[in-house]
């Protein structure tokens, strides 16, 4: 199965204005696209105090994010972070709400310092 593109591919070696000043036909479809897919993504800064992680667990957590709808795709990251720390899974569990997965994979507990989850949001189309 071929992955299909969010958006046309750039028209290549075409000019990107006509001879009068304005934008050609291929490139504005192609920017009109390209700007509707950026409108679609957000990334939201959330302050959260994770609580200590044992060494082998991991930590659910709801976070409120504003817009977030049921079908909307959602990544995480954590800051600061730490070497046995990944943040292995994020979704919409309802509107506004994104549950957050971070797994302890070393081999001893984890107490990271107040900090700050950024969700990456895509709105669903």
């Amino acid at each position: 199965m071929s992955e299909r593109p969010q958006f046309p591919p750039p028209p290549g070696k075409s000019l990107v204005a006509n001879r009068d000043g304005t934008m050609s036909l291929g490139w504005l479809t192609w920017f009109g696209a390209l700007s509707a897919w950026v409108q679609r993504v957000r990334v939201i800064p959330v302050a959260v105090d994770v609580p200590s992680i044992a060494a082998g667990s991991s930590w659910w957590g709801d976070v409120t994010v504003a817009g977030a709808a049921l079908g909307d795709f959602a990544w995480a990251s954590i800051d600061p972070g730490h070497p046995d720390l990944s943040v292995v899974a994020a979704d919409v569990r309802a509107a506004d709400t994104v549950r957050v997965r971070i797994q302890n994979y070393g081999a001893s507990p984890v107490d990271l310092a107040a900090g700050t989850l950024r969700i990456r949001l895509e709105k669903a189309r």
